[in-house]
C-alpha cells in the first residue's frame, strides 16, 4: 500500500473518526495486518493466544482480591493450575468462535448486531437486573 493510497484512505474515514476514538485503533491497526508476510492462521493462533493471556492474567487480579473479601479457595496448586490451563484454553476457544463469526459475517456491524443479540438475553437474566423489576 502505498503512502498515497493510506493518505486518502485517512481522508475518507478521518470525519468519521472524530464520534468515535476507538474506530480509530481498529481503522489503523487492521491495514497493517494485511500488509504481515504472515499467514492467516499464525494472525489467528496470535489471537487466540493473547485472548488466553489476558484471561489469566484478569485471574491473577482478581484472586487476590477475592482472598482479601474473605473467599475461601482450597490451597492446592495442583487445584489452580488446572483452573488456569481450563481458563486459558476455554478463553482461547471462545476468541477462535468470534474470528470464526467475523469470518462468515464479514462486516463489523453484522458481527456486533449478532453479540448484541447474544449478550441481551444474558443481561436480562441477570441477578440484579431481575431484582430491579
Amino acid at each position: 500500500m502505498s503512502f498515497s493510497a493510506l493518505f486518502a484512505m485517512w481522508k475518507l474515514v478521518l470525519p468519521k473518526l472524530r464520534h468515535d476514538q476507538l474506530e480509530l485503533y481498529t481503522r489503523t491497526v487492521q491495514p497493517l495486518h494485511l500488509l504481515t508476510p504472515a499467514t492467516r492462521a499464525s494472525l489467528v493462533i496470535g489471537q487466540a493466544m493473547s485472548a488466553g493471556v489476558r484471561a489469566v492474567f484478569q485471574v491473577l487480579v482478581i484472586v487476590p482480591i477475592a482472598l482479601l473479601v474473605g473467599v475461601r479457595f482450597y490451597p492446592n496448586p495442583g487445584y489452580f493450575s488446572t483452573d488456569l490451563g481450563v481458563i486459558f484454553l476455554s478463553s482461547e476457544g471462545f476468541a477462535v468462535l468470534s474470528m470464526l463469526a467475523v469470518s462468515f459475517l464479514k462486516t463489523r456491524e453484522r458481527f456486533m448486531g449478532i453479540g448484541q443479540t447474544l449478550t441481551f438475553p444474558l443481561f436480562l437474566r441477570a441477578t440484579p437486573f431481575a431484582l430491579w423489576l
